[in-house]
């Protein structure tokens, strides 16, 4: 008898200390996790250098750009951002596009500034400039090259 309380003795105490280990591990949070963000130093190619040519069609409604001086260029990436008004308010608008050298040159035809579905587009009411950001992979290396239009 005094051997079996001396057993449940022991495997309470074997029990308390698992529960114990147990809430006291819970308590203690890993530290937090460093994320150490290393920013890449994008060079800048001029648009003049470029022979970077941003218009807008003659009803302003769309743009367009062309690159004469693609020697080594191997791919651009354009952002065309804007601000429009809807209903009062001033909204960020933009588009987005990937275009690669075509016969020596680089040209985007005419995007709508605005929506367009089964030939009726609705345009936006443009109240900033117009930039365009390019990024450009150039001889393997990344360029950055911006230029603003005024409507």
């Amino acid at each position: 008898m005094r051997n079996k309380i001396i057993l449940i003795i022991i495997i309470n105490i074997v029990i308390i200390g698992v529960c114990y280990s147990f809430y006291v591990s819970r308590l203690v949070s890993p530290p937090p996790k460093v994320e150490i963000v290393v920013e890449e130093k994008i060079d800048t190619l001029s648009a003049s250098d470029l022979k970077l040519v941003f218009i807008s069609r003659s009803d302003k409604k769309a743009v367009k750009f062309s690159i004469d001086n693609t020697e080594g260029i191997e791919n651009v990436e354009y952002q065309i951002g804007y601000t429009k008004e809807l209903e009062g308010e001033q909204i960020p608008e933009g588009l987005i596009g990937e275009v690669k050298p075509k016969n020596g040159k680089i040209m985007i035809d005419y995007r709508e500034l605005g929506t367009c579905s089964v030939k009726v587009c609705r345009y936006d009411k443009v109240i900033s400039d117009i930039k365009l950001i390019l990024k450009i992979i150039k001889s393997g290396k990344s360029y950055q090259s911006e230029i603003s239009l005024s409507l």
